[in-house]
Formats: C-alpha cells, sequence, structure tokens
C-alpha cells in the first residue's frame, strides 16, 4: 500500500494522526469469514473518513503475504458494502469496515495463503497502524473490504 507503518499503540495511546484502528469481532462460517475493523477517533477534534481503509496482509515475520484486497463485496452478498463516502468522525466516536473472505482450498492451487498481521491505514496514502488479526484466506488469495460506514 505504500503507507508508513506504526506500531500497535497501547489501549490508553492514542496515534498523532487521533484514529486508532483495532481489528473487532470475527465470525466463522461454511467457510465464510467476516471480520469488522473498528477505526476511533481517539483525538480531541474532528477528523475527516472518506472511502475505503487500506489493508495489507502480513506475515508472522511482518512481511507482505501475495493477497489481492478488492474494494467493495465480490465474496459474498452476506456482506453489504455501503460504498465510499466522506463523513467526519466526532471526538471519542468509531466508524467499522469489514473484511470478508473464504477458506478455500482448491486442489492444485498452490499452498494456502495465511495472515497474521494486518496494516491498515485509514484510507490509501496515510499513515498504516499495525493489527494482530488471523486471516486463513486458502489459496484463493482474495479479500474483500467495505468501506467505512457512518453512524
Amino acid at each position: 500500500t505504500g503507507a508508513a507503518a506504526t506500531g500497535s499503540p497501547s489501549p490508553a495511546a492514542c496515534p498523532p494522526a487521533g484514529l486508532r484502528i483495532e481489528a473487532g469481532e470475527r465470525d466463522a462460517a461454511s467457510g465464510l469469514r467476516v471480520m469488522t475493523i473498528m477505526m476511533r477517533n481517539c483525538g480531541s477534534v474532528p477528523r475527516p473518513v472518506t472511502g475505503y481503509p487500506s489493508v495489507t496482509v502480513l506475515d508472522a515475520k511482518l512481511q507482505p503475504v501475495t493477497i489481492t484486497v478488492h474494494q467493495g463485496s465480490s465474496i459474498t452478498l452476506a456482506v453489504k458494502d455501503p460504498g465510499p463516502r466522506s463523513f467526519t468522525l466526532q471526538p471519542g466516536h468509531a466508524t467499522t469496515a469489514t473484511l470478508a473472505w473464504r477458506n478455500t482450498v482448491l486442489a492444485g492451487d498452490g499452498d494456502p495463503a495465511t495472515g497474521e498481521h494486518l496494516l491498515i491505514a485509514p484510507t490509501e496514502g496515510a499513515e498504516a497502524q499495525l493489527v494482530t488479526a488471523r486471516l486463513d484466506v486458502g489459496n484463493t488469495e482474495t479479500i474483500d473490504i467495505t468501506a467505512w460506514t457512518a453512524s
């Protein structure tokens, strides 16, 4: 993604950009995996939010994994993409986006891809944060990310 990375802040710390990104609930059923990504305005001023988060999947050694991150909902109709919007995130408020993937392993298509961490930025080119989150993507090597939702 080309975004600079910062380490995972302690729960009490607020990154300089005033936005803290965390992995939320994960749901798995019939091979479909869904994970909520939460971004909270931990600063003292309103922050503009627009479009989609930038996501890079990393292995246990923090090296990028070959996985295509698709903006929108192509893997399942169960996850709705609200589409890119611009809104203001007030201090103390949060917004979410959803990652979706299938743990599908097709015979003869190579080893299954697994990620141990995510490098997530509010948008492409913004400062990214390291989030620990295990993704068992299989060998289809594709995940979807929805746009940030205005609450």
